[in-house]
């Protein structure tokens, strides 16, 4: 298998496979207690564990979609590295944050890093109006983690048409922090970034 897409679409449906019965697979999302107790598995599962089926058509339609659009091919190695790295930039912001008592879980972290880092590999682009989209993208989102971290609110948090947990706004930031610096990784092809 040449990409991590197919592992991530079965991960997403086996972890919120149990929402059709409306209860959440709790045995799945990050519990640090559980996890010191030998469920090592939480570390990787906790991301694609929803709330509710809103939450999840929510948060794995933003992940997918941007990861769809990804400025470069997919492959394996890459895209695990991408993954790995976005879910611990959102694992960290939420622990700094202070993990609720019923665990975290979610993929808004990651797709807040997703946008970054695909935000930042824009600004590498040769094309000026790329170069100008790219800053606009890393600006919005990190500004927007930023004010969701201070608040410790999540813009847009009374909109929602049904249930999303209890958010942990931090967890964007830590995504998106991650994300650009993953995109920053690699020499830019051009000494202009924004502007």
């Amino acid at each position: 298998m040449k990409t991590l897409t197919p592992w991530l679409l079965a991960l997403l449906a086996a972890a919120n496979l149990p929402l059709l019965t409306g209860t959440p697979a709790t045995a799945l999302v990050f519990d640090a207690k559980a996890i010191a107790c030998g469920e090592v598995w939480r570390i990787l599962t906790h991301p694609f564990v929803h709330v509710s089926l809103y939450h999840a058509v929510l948060d794995a339609g933003a992940f997918l979609l941007l990861w769809a659009l990804r400025p470069e091919p997919h492959r394996l190695a890459a895209d695990a590295a991408v993954m790995a790295t976005l879910m611990a930039g959102s694992l960290a912001g939420a622990i700094a944050a202070g993990l609720p008592p019923g665990g975290f879980c979610g993929l808004s972290g990651v797709a807040h890093g997703l946008m970054a880092w695909q935000g930042v590999r824009w600004i590498r682009d040769r094309d000026p109006v790329s170069r100008r989209i790219g800053c606009a993208i890393v600006l919005v989102v990190l500004g927007k983690s930023i004010i969701e971290t201070i608040t410790g609110t999540v813009i847009l948090s009374g909109m929602h048409a049904g249930v999303v947990g209890t958010p942990i706004a931090a967890c964007h930031l830590g995504g998106a922090l991650a994300g650009a610096l993953l995109g920053a990784t690699k020499r830019l092809r051009s000494t202009r970034v924004c502007g």
